[in-house]
């Protein structure tokens, strides 16, 4: 009878031990396929464009890309490419009205740009020679596309 007892009671640790590694090994794939999908997250893109109109028939334009800063001086009314800005990045524009008289504004669009789901994230405007509009965005963390 002893021997039958010890022999369950082996079997019972044994089923045990088993079962607790299998569910440690579930447990270790569930982490890693919600760190794999956190890290895609934190990569992924989103689309930005910059637009500039006004009055004012030309502007010196600086804005923040993927890969740095761009300068060009532009005609009225302009309207970037779209550039693909991933999480924690800022964006930014500034337009200075080269000369003349005139006004400028300038948006911070997210969206495919002329898609109709286009969202101004920020704009701003001047008027007057010299004077600069400028406008930024920081893309948070957490992200509505249309909101």
């Amino acid at each position: 009878m002893q021997k039958k007892s010890a022999a369950f009671l082996l079997w019972l640790i044994i089923v045990c031990v088993v079962g607790l590694v299998g569910l440690s090994i579930w447990r270790m794939k569930a982490v890693q396929a919600k760190i794999n999908n956190t890290y895609q997250t934190l990569n992924e893109t989103f689309p930005i464009h910059y637009e500039v109109s006004g009055l004012a028939k030309e502007v010196y334009l600086t804005i923040a890309t993927p890969g740095g800063t761009e300068q060009q001086s532009v005609s009225l009314p302009y309207k970037s490419q779209i550039y693909r800005f991933k999480r924690s990045s800022l964006t930014y524009i500034s337009a200075k009205i080269k000369e003349g008289d005139g006004n400028v504004t300038v948006s911070i669009l997210m969206g495919v740009a002329g898609g109709g789901r286009d969202t101004t994230k920020n704009w701003g405007s001047c008027e007057g020679q010299g004077s600069i509009a400028s406008a930024s965005y920081f893309i948070p963390l957490e992200v509505k596309i249309n909101s």
